[in-house]
């Protein structure tokens, strides 16, 4: 699979039920922020955390 730009990322998630919770599909670890990579300010990463006593992002929270 390609990996996704943040145009098609966010156009992906406008069109998922808003009040969804985002997690990921392996080690059920949730994303918590935007970032850059590794400090490569031009490449976008998504961090992470498997913390469970926050509650998860929701997908409208995410695209906002």
């Amino acid at each position: 699979m390609k990996q996704l730009t943040l145009g098609e990322l966010i156009d992906r998630l406008k069109m998922m039920p808003q009040d969804e919770e985002v997690r990921y599909d392996f080690v059920h670890f949730r994303p918590t922020s935007v970032d850059s990579y590794r400090g490569y300010y031009d490449q976008l990463a998504l961090g992470y955390t498997n913390d469970y006593s926050k509650p998860a992002l929701k997908v409208k929270e995410l695209v906002n």
